[in-house]
C-alpha cells in the first residue's frame, strides 16, 4: 500500500501541495488529475524522492519511503520519454537493466517487448513512431516487474489507436501483477476507462472521485414541495438529501417503489441521472 500522511509541501515559501492524505491499495489504478500547475508533477517527484516533503510522511507497506535508500526498488516511472535513440528495443532494456543492476529480469525481455508489440522490431529507436516510443518508455518502466508504477501523461501526442494499445497494457499488466498504478493525464475520458478511482489536485488539496459510486446517484424531481423530510430520510437510508421537490438517491431500483407509494399522490415528474464526470470535476469552479 502507498500512503500520504499530511504532505505539504512548500516552494521558496509558497505552499504547493497542503495536508494531502490518501492511500492506495495493492492493484488499484488511480488516476491523477489537475490543471497545470495544480502540483500533479510536484506529488510525483515526492514518491520519486526527487523532492522531500516540508512535513509529513509517505509510506510503503507501513515503511517510510524517505527512512531508507532501497524502499523505492519496487517502484517504476515512467516520466517524459527517455531512452538510447541509436539501439534497437530489445538493446534499451537490456542497457536498462545493466545499469541499474537488475540483469536478472533479462529473461522477461522478449515477453515485455511482446506485450508492448515491438517484439519484432529491431531497428533503432530514432525510427519509431511516436506511439511505438511511448511503449517502449511503458516497457522500460514495467520490465522491472513494478509493484507501484507512476505514470505521467503516458498518453500524450497518441492517436486514438495508440491511446487504446497502451490502456490494454496497462490492464494486462495490472491483472497479471497487482501493481499499484497512479496515472496522471489530461486524456479525462481514456482515464475514465482504465480508472477506478481518481485523486483531484485543486488549490493544494486532494479530493477523491470514485467514479463508481457518482454513477449510482439518480436525483427525483417530484411535482410538489416535499414537507415531511425528516420521516423519509430515516425510513429510507438510500436518500442522500431532499431540496423542495427533489430528491437524490443512491441508485436502488428495488426500493424506489416503496417510496413512491410513500410519497402518495405526489406525482413524479422526472428521473434525472447523475451528470457528473471527469470533465465535470475537472473544470468546477
Amino acid at each position: 500500500m502507498l500512503e500520504f500522511k499530511n504532505i505539504s509541501k512548500n516552494y521558496r515559501k509558497k505552499a504547493i501541495l497542503e495536508n494531502i492524505n490518501f492511500k492506495i491499495c495493492k492493484g488499484e489504478k488511480v488516476g491523477l488529475l489537475g490543471t497545470n500547475g495544480a502540483g500533479k508533477t510536484t506529488l510525483m517527484k515526492l514518491i520519486a524522492k526527487s523532492q522531500l516533503p516540508t512535513q509529513g510522511h509517505i509510506f510503503y507497506n507501513g515503511i517510510d519511503i524517505n527512512s531508507k535508500d532501497n524502499v523505492l526498488n519496487d517502484f517504476a516511472f515512467m516520466i517524459n520519454q527517455i531512452y538510447f535513440p541509436e539501439i534497437s528495443a530489445r538493446k534499451n532494456l537490456e542497457y536498462y537493466l545493466e545499469i541499474n543492476n537488475k540483469k536478472e529480469y533479462s529473461k522477461d525481455i522478449s515477453k515485455i517487448l511482446n506485450l508492448v508489440a515491438l517484439e519484432d522490431n529491431s531497428k533503432k529507436v530514432k525510427y519509431f513512431s511516436y506511439g511505438m516510443k511511448q511503449r517502449l518508455c511503458l516497457a522500460l518502466c514495467l520490465i522491472i516487474k513494478p509493484k507501484v508504477a507512476i505514470l505521467d501523461e503516458p498518453f500524450l501526442g497518441l492517436d486514438p489507436i495508440g491511446v487504446q494499445k497502451l490502456i490494454t497494457i496497462i490492464e494486462q499488466f495490472s491483472k497479471e501483477n497487482d501493481t499499484i498504478f497512479l496515472i496522471s493525464s489530461h486524456q479525462l475520458k481514456e482515464l475514465e476507462g482504465l480508472c477506478t478511482r481518481f485523486l483531484l489536485l485543486n488549490n493544494r488539496k486532494i479530493t477523491e472521485i470514485d467514479a463508481k459510486e457518482q454513477n449510482n446517484i439518480i436525483k427525483l424531481k417530484f411535482k410538489k414541495i416535499i414537507n415531511n423530510i425528516d420521516n423519509l430520510l430515516s425510513k429510507f437510508s438510500f436518500i442522500e438529501k431532499i431540496d423542495l421537490n427533489i430528491v437524490t438517491i443512491k441508485n436502488e431500483n428495488d426500493n424506489l417503489s416503496k417510496l413512491l407509494v410513500e410519497l402518495g399522490d405526489n406525482s413524479l415528474l422526472e428521473v434525472i441521472h447523475n451528470s457528473h464526470d471527469l470533465e465535470s470535476y475537472f473544470y468546477q469552479e
